[in-house]
């Protein structure tokens, strides 16, 4: 998942505090709904910009078992799965759900 400042800024050290604020409560909150979902033990998060230029963060829900546990998430990752349709959708529904201030 992705969450953007609703702003542009190309650093996260150029952010006015307030912004930066509202920018983390938004990650905190995404966070928080990822690991209500079934079998999310962790969210990681990493802010890069080593391509975009705009303040964004990567959420990166971790599961128990997973191969690359102890590692960063894009090191030895599992493949992707896809979701069956219905699946795909009652996550993005439970989501929004959550998200919604």
């Amino acid at each position: 998942m992705l969450v953007t400042a609703r702003e542009h800024h190309d650093h996260l050290d150029e952010m006015p505090a307030d912004e930066l604020g509202w920018f983390m409560a938004d990650v905190q909150r995404a966070s928080r709904a990822l690991r209500s979902l079934p079998n999310v033990q962790r969210v990681n998060v990493a802010v890069l910009g080593n391509r975009e230029r705009h303040v964004h963060a990567h959420l990166i829900p971790r599961r128990p078992g997973e191969s690359n546990a102890k590692s960063a998430p894009w090191d030895g990752a599992d493949p992707r799965v896809l979701l069956e349709p219905a699946t795909r959708v009652e996550l993005i529904n439970r989501l929004r759900e959550l998200l919604i201030v």
